[in-house]
């Protein structure tokens, strides 16, 4: 795939819009060694100085091949895998990831994930960009959850070397998912590596908190929960926290990391 590399921009994932919008067909990289207006979900704010990873892919989709959900699925394995090998195997502390679109390093958050789509002209199918941050030598102080960089576990590592291996995991991904194996591989491998899973959480959504135990992921990549009365609950969207709805008070604050 071809890479776009930037000094500055005021999100890598305008920066693919803008290069798709002048001609360039997917798929490619954009990558910035900073943004001055870098953002995460729900319109969240992405702190992003120099020396931490921003990068965004363009990608083409049509027909049953477009689906957002499974891409963030994707998405994250790709993130894992590349952050894995960035920890080597000297280390205790292990990546988990955070449904649906974070990566945490013992509990913290170390990268996030966003997806955006726009369907193309004459309803010939979707282009989609998916923006990958991650915390390399510096993170936020504030935000929704505690945050962590590479750094602080004595990882030493650029922002290019950490570009290089993120491309090529995510080509093995996303060839795993469109080139055979499917969603259902994907799942499964995420689930292995997920973080709460079987323990008591909360998600925080438009409709208030709902806090149970994260009982697994349903086939589409919801999360399912049960609550003290055995209720079961299908989330497909909100801030997951791995703690009580009771420990929540002041995280309401800006997120980014």
């Amino acid at each position: 795939m071809r890479l776009f590399a930037r000094d500055e921009v005021d999100s890598t994932n305008a920066e693919v819009l803008r290069r798709r919008d002048a001609g360039e067909d997917g798929p490619f990289w954009v990558w910035a060694r900073s943004q001055t207006g870098g953002r995460g979900r729900q319109g969240r704010q992405w702190i992003s100085e120099p020396g931490n990873l921003y990068a965004s892919t363009l990608l083409g989709l049509t027909g049953n091949r477009y689906n957002l959900t499974q891409l963030s699925f994707v998405a994250g394995l790709a993130v894992f895998d590349a952050t894995d090998r960035l920890l080597g195997t000297e280390l205790v502390a292990k990546p988990a990831l955070k449904w649906p679109n974070d990566l945490l390093l013992d509990g913290a958050k170390l990268a996030g994930i966003l997806l955006e789509s726009e369907s193309r002209h004459a309803g010939t199918g979707h282009t989609v960009v998916i923006g990958i941050g991650l915390n390399l030598i510096s993170c936020p102080d504030t935000g929704l959850y505690p945050a962590t960089c590479l750094a602080r576990h004595g990882i030493e590592t650029s922002p290019g070397k950490a570009m290089e291996l993120l491309a090529e995991c995510f080509s093995k991904r996303f060839e795993q998912w469109s080139g055979g194996q499917g969603f259902s591989a994907i799942l499964t491998e995420w689930k292995s590596r997920a973080a709460g899973l079987g323990k008591a959480v909360t998600v925080r959504g438009s409709s208030g908190d709902l806090t149970g135990i994260f009982s697994g992921l349903d086939d589409d990549g919801a999360l399912i929960l049960r609550d003290s009365a055995g209720r079961r609950h299908k989330v497909l969207s909100g801030d997951l926290f791995l703690e009580p709805a009771g420990d929540l008070s002041g995280r309401t604050g800006r997120a980014g990391s």
